[in-house]
């Protein structure tokens, strides 16, 4: 209950921070969002490697693949250099076309299930 309490209030404050936010501050942090949710309904390789390579977008610092690849093994391992620069060009390329075209997962995420849950009823 606590947790839920204070996870309410951090929302609440950063809510008002939005509000109180330039308009162009408040357009970067839309985009963003928009950039992350579109990232999640990717492969995970592919979603972390564009994240990687859209990470000025998104606020943080780019890595090199091979440090990426160290951090990440569970998305990336087994990949060569070659095969993640081309994901990342197919990639880049499939998120300028329509949403059906991107390259999907082919098994929900937890993401996914967490996010279709819907509370039981009394």
């Amino acid at each position: 209950a606590t947790a839920s309490v204070s996870l309410a209030r951090d929302a609440a404050e950063r809510a008002e921070a939005l509000r109180k936010a330039s308009p162009d501050l408040r357009d970067e942090v839309r985009m963003r969002a928009r950039l992350r949710a579109a990232l999640r309904e990717l492969r995970l390789p592919e979603s972390v490697l564009l994240e990687n390579a859209l990470a000025n977008l998104l606020g943080h610092e780019r890595r090199e693949l091979t440090d990426l690849q160290a951090e990440r093994p569970l998305a990336l391992e087994g990949l060569s250099r070659q095969a993640m620069d081309q994901r990342v060009s197919r990639g880049r390329r499939a998120l300028t076309r329509a949403k059906q075209q991107w390259p999907r997962r082919r098994r929900p995420a937890l993401f996914d299930l967490l996010r279709g849950r819907r509370e039981p009823t009394l």
